[in-house]
């Protein structure tokens, strides 16, 4: 359950209403054991408003938002949208841009994608877009290079960010590569949500743990994706992802939403879409 810290009323002149909105702890139910108390997703708002010296600040629109995330877990949206299903009419590809300041700056909120080389990631955004090339599918892995950016809908990006864990390539590409990845994640003010794909076939890898473990650390809201969920029989692909989410219980109190997706079968994009609808909609509410 929720714990609630204490509720109070404030004012915002520059939105010219009075709401009553409340203060909680964990309402992201993804923060690790024993690192922090405060909503995670709010923390890392303000330390990207710090950081990039977004002064002054509006403590009821931080309020605002703690509240949005409170109702993502305690109603479950990331399931379903209360609007009705986002569709995707038109997706094109932007660009690749080698760092994060170097990405546009047009104000539409992004939702970013990342896993390790080979996990079907190129194939998930075709299938949460419709378009069969949209992403350039290969069977080499390490193909991402750059922060690719695809406009949805000319309202939303998706960002396909490099693999991670590419064993064929210098350590200083890695690095390379490694800089540019923390970089957008830790700074990037307009990313909503980062999707972190997990290969449903496969017991726990150190690898993927340990990244997950490092989102968490930086406060960074992410959610998790199970790729290829039809490549293996039920039973063994549920036994994996118990194992999976065994493995992140050990050092976290609960889990962020998760989905599974079949890009061979074309199933799972729908609610990934809904989930980032529900985002988008909050959003221009509260910004």
């Amino acid at each position: 359950m929720l714990q609630t810290l204490s509720s109070s009323k404030f004012f915002d002149k520059s939105l010219g209403l009075a709401s009553k909105w409340q203060i909680v702890t964990n309402c992201s139910k993804i923060s690790l054991k024993n690192q922090w108390t405060l909503d995670g997703c709010v923390m890392n708002l303000i330390d990207r408003m710090v950081y990039l010296r977004m002064y002054p600040i509006c403590l009821s629109k931080i309020l605002l938002i703690s509240y949005f995330c409170m109702e993502l877990v305690e109603k479950n949206v990331f399931f379903c949208s209360k609007k009705g299903n986002m569709e995707v009419q038109t997706a094109y590809f932007v660009g690749s841009f080698p760092t994060e300041t170097k990405c546009p700056r047009d104000n539409k909120p992004e939702y970013a994608f990342i896993g390790r080389s080979n996990v079907g990631k190129s194939s998930l955004i075709n299938l949460l877009t419709k378009r069969n090339e949209l992403a350039r599918t290969s069977q080499k892995p390490g193909k991402t290079q750059s922060l690719n950016f695809f406009v949805i809908n000319d309202t939303w990006y998706i960002v396909d960010l490099p693999g991670y864990g590419y064993a064929k390539i210098s350590k200083t590409k890695r690095k390379e590569w490694e800089r540019m990845i923390h970089g957008y994640l830790q700074r990037r003010e307009w990313l909503q949500c980062s999707f972190i794909l997990l290969d449903a076939n496969i017991e726990p890898q150190p690898i993927d743990i340990e990244f997950i473990n490092w989102m968490g650390e930086s406060r960074i809201p992410f959610a998790i994706i199970y790729t290829k969920a039809d490549k293996s029989k039920p039973e063994e692909v549920e036994a994996n992802i118990q194992k999976i989410e065994a493995k992140l219980l050990e050092n976290w109190e609960e889990l962020p939403p998760r989905f599974r997706t079949s890009a061979r079968k074309g199933e799972g994009a729908q609610p990934i879409l809904d989930f980032i609808h529900e985002i988008n909609e909050r959003s221009e509410q509260y910004y």
